[in-house]
Formats: C-alpha cells, sequence, structure tokens
C-alpha cells in the first residue's frame, strides 16, 4: 500500500456500537453525524427536507453513484450511505468519479448495516478518513490468507489429511457476526497462532499478546 492511499470507514451509533463501512474513492474524508433518514433509491424526489445535516441512506439499486451523490448534495446531506442489496452483501466498491470539494462524506454498508440503521432510528456517526492501510473483502483476498495458515499447520503437522486441518483452521478461528458459522463470516477470522498451538501445543508457549478487538 502507497503511503496515505488507504481509505477506511465506520458508522458509529449511539451506544459505541462500531459498523463497517467502505469509503467511495474521492469521498470526502472526516466526520459526519446526523439522523438516518431514509431516501430510497437517491433520486432527486427521494430525499425529503429532513436530508438536510443528516445521514441520507440509499438503497445501491438506482441512479449511478455519482448521481446519488449530487444529489445529496443538492439536498444538503451530511453524509450519503449506500446500502448493498441483500442482507449478507459486504460492502460494495465503488467511485464518486472525480474531486469534489463539495462531495460528502459517502460509504457503503452491508445490508445487514443498512437494517440496523433503519430499525434503530438514533444519530450516528459517519466517519471517512486516510490511512496507510486499506481494507476490503472477498474470497480473492481471504483465499490466500487461509491457504497460507493451511501451508503452516501441515508443515507442523504432515500427518494431517485435507480435511483434518480444514477442521482445525475452523475451530481455532476467531468467531465473527453471530455466533458460530454465519453467511457473511463463515466460521470467523483465521488464527494463525491458535491453529499452530492446537496443532503442536508442546511446541508453542502460551500467547500473552492481546488480542485486538478489531478486525
Amino acid at each position: 500500500m502507497i503511503s496515505g492511499r488507504g481509505h477506511i470507514g465506520s458508522i458509529t451509533l449511539d451506544d459505541g456500537t462500531s459498523l463497517p463501512a467502505h469509503p467511495f474513492a474521492y469521498s470526502k474524508s472526516g466526520e459526519a453525524a446526523g439522523m438516518p433518514v431514509d431516501c430510497l433509491r437517491g433520486n432527486p424526489a427521494d430525499f425529503p427536507p429532513a436530508s438536510a445535516q443528516n445521514v441520507a441512506l440509499v438503497l445501491r439499486n438506482g441512479p449511478p453513484i455519482p448521481e446519488k451523490a449530487r444529489n445529496a448534495v443538492t439536498a444538503q446531506a451530511s453524509a450519503l450511505v449506500v446500502i448493498n442489496s441483500a442482507l449478507d452483501d459486504m460492502p460494495m466498491r465503488g467511485s464518486l468519479g472525480a474531486d469534489d470539494p463539495l462531495w460528502p462524506v459517502a460509504v457503503s454498508v452491508s445490508g445487514q448495516t443498512g437494517r440496523i440503521l433503519r430499525e434503530r432510528g438514533t444519530s450516528v456517526l459517519v466517519d471517512s478518513y486516510v490511512t496507510d492501510y486499506d481494507a476490503s473483502d472477498g474470497a480473492s483476498l481471504s483465499a490466500p490468507h487461509v491457504a497460507a495458515v493451511a501451508a503452516l499447520v501441515r508443515a507442523l503437522r504432515p500427518d494431517l489429511n485435507a480435511d483434518e486441518i480444514l477442521a482445525l483452521l475452523a475451530s481455532t478461528a476467531m468467531d465473527l457476526g453471530d455466533a458460530g458459522r454465519d453467511p457473511v463470516y463463515g466460521y470467523g477470522l483465521v488464527d494463525a497462532y491458535a491453529a499452530a498451538a492446537a496443532a503442536v501445543p508442546e511446541r508453542m508457549p502460551p500467547n500473552k499478546r492481546r488480542r485486538s478487538a478489531g478486525h
């Protein structure tokens, strides 16, 4: 990652719960707080007067993302949150097309997060900021990480077959989302140390590092 080129986003609820979000390319960086306002598909007529200085929630389908953002600017919304289609969809990727000082803070969220925002109806904080890292998702990125941990376990325990290694990775993964296996996070976040410790406990010292709650 090139220094200062990563983009991270989040949405914080009034009780301090942080939900994942992905900023659109060229989105304004910074924080924007306000009440979530349902703006349907993001057409001009979909933005009610209450959108002004608040957080506009729009569905993924309908006008292109840059058009939704321009309509949010016209409505004077402080932030634009694009909700992905299905409940188990992750935040989508996308772009506002080009730099514009008028763009709001614009992020995408999963369908599940969108449902939470709609149901709670309380003030939220939308954050988009630049870092030296980037967040992403999908099998293309997760597969090499899982394959590397599987290779580590196989090197430590060449007697294990593929099914046994898979079971070990699943049983030692850090659970995310709903308890147990779920359609969004699967078995959770693969944990190389925990997998190695389960494979050869006699060779692994206790892990005294404090585990981060993030992912």
